[in-house]
């Protein structure tokens, strides 16, 4: 989300550069405005290093491009915009093109009225390809699942921004994805792990570390139902015992290190997260 140096929100249209269908591309991927937010992406990344670099310098971009405008980025998972900033025809229409249950294999469905008020929210998407997982869409569903025990569940204690679980409300149920011609894009968490460069790259490591249990079928035994139920509901009271029984054992020792210190980690200023 986009503030003035009051701390108002403000709407992205106006300010950014790009859509959906036409992305603006910057160094080390691309921007946009989505609805009233400011969207951004990054070059498809090979390694653990290029994944934290190539979110540092878009966001660092963007840093710098909207400063020009006495601009900042807030990172939030939902917000009430004021209504001077959606009394365009785009900030009230929504384009985002429908995500999928892993579960029922069905399209997820937005409750009735969502898109009429002044609720605005983001994600943190994290986009997964290898040829395996994009070529049969029960992997593809498979693979969201798995990440729902590597990153929906950690995201539960890691995500310290109060209006996440309103955006889960909404958007980010347990499992939500897209099936992508490269493999898989999981929409189900929120936007908090792009605050600092670290939190960048312990999702890296959560994402390797369930794409090894899963090619291992080590997640085989885990009760699906139960991950999908904590998720949805935000049963935060379950959520140690999940991890505790069931994910950091999986974790490899690097992963478990930097989840340790990322878990006492406050919620972080992006400015602050990543020196800007």
């Amino acid at each position: 989300m986009l503030i003035d140096a009051e701390g108002r929100l403000v709407s992205a249209i106006p300010v950014i550069p790009g859509t959906k269908h036409a992305p603006h591309r910057v160094p080390g991927g691309m921007i946009q405005h989505d609805n009233v937010n400011l969207e951004f992406g990054i070059t498809p990344a090979s390694s653990e290093d290029e994944w934290v670099e190539n979110n540092g310098i878009v966001i660092s971009y963007c840093a710098d491009f909207l400063r020009k405008s006495g601009l900042r980025m807030l990172v939030q998972a939902s917000a009430d915009f004021p209504d001077s900033e959606l009394n365009s025809l785009e900030a009230k229409t929504f384009g985002c093109d429908p995500d999928f249950s892993p579960y029922t294999m069905s399209i997820n469905s937005v409750p009735p009225g969502a898109a009429e008020g002044n609720l605005r929210t983001c994600g943190g998407h994290v986009h997964i390809g290898n040829d395996e997982i994009a070529e049969d869409i029960d992997n593809q569903a498979e693979v969201a699942k798995v990440m729902d025990i590597f990153l929906g569940i950690p995201s539960m204690l890691l995500d310290k921004d109060p209006t996440s679980p309103r955006r889960r409300e909404l958007y980010g149920q347990a499992g939500a994805h897209r099936p992508k011609s490269y493999g898989v894009e999981y929409r189900a968490i929120g936007n908090y792990w792009i605050s600092h460069p670290k939190m960048t790259r312990l999702v890296y490591r959560l994402v390797r570390d369930g794409l090894s249990a899963y090619e291992s079928k080590l997640t085989a035994g885990i009760n699906q139902k139960m991950i999908r139920a904590v998720i949805n509901k935000n049963m935060t009271d379950k959520v140690d015992g999940i991890m505790q029984g069931f994910v950091i054992p999986l974790l490899a020792a690097d992963t478990r290190e930097l989840l340790s210190e990322m878990l006492e980690m406050p919620q972080v200023d992006i400015y602050e997260g990543w020196k800007l």
